[in-house]
């Protein structure tokens, strides 16, 4: 799956863990592909289990913890030169962080994981149901064997 060229807009609020998000950004730069001149732009912004658990709870309906939350923005026709939103992915770092430690792998390792993961549900992937599940777990195995 190829997702339409991208500018990653990626932001780090968490106020205690400071990731290499050199590395993360050129990992999914690989996935995205170099932005052309009419793009994309998908905002990415790492912050606290507190922090996404109060977005889930307002825009979820579940009030709580997620590793990675993904809200399309509605695309828009620009002139030359334009971006095009494609939407914004929330991660937990106090959860990548864990999940990291559990996994064995670098937190830069899961967070890449996570943004991609959120990155197909915006290609509208959706892993609610078997079958959504196995494609996802797919699509990320696939594309992380390219990116990492």
């Amino acid at each position: 799956m190829k997702i339409p060229r991208t500018r990653i807009c990626l932001t780090n609020s968490h106020p205690r863990i400071k990731p290499d998000l050199a590395r993360v950004e050129g990992a999914l730069l690989r996935f995205c592909g170099k932005p052309s001149q009419k793009f994309r732009v998908t905002e990415i912004v790492l912050t606290t289990n507190s922090r996404i658990a109060g977005l889930a709870g307002k825009y979820r309906g579940r009030h709580k913890t997620t590793d990675v939350l993904a809200f399309p923005y509605d695309d828009f026709s620009g002139g030359c030169g334009v971006s095009i939103p494609l939407g914004e992915i929330i991660v937990s770092l106090d959860a990548a962080a864990l999940q990291a430690m559990e996994r064995g792998v670098d937190i830069e390792d899961e967070i890449i994981l996570l943004c991609l993961h959120g990155l197909l549900h915006l290609c509208g992937i959706d892993d609610e149901t078997r079958e959504g599940w196995i494609e996802m777990r797919a699509l990320e195995f696939e594309n992380l064997s390219k990116i990492l």
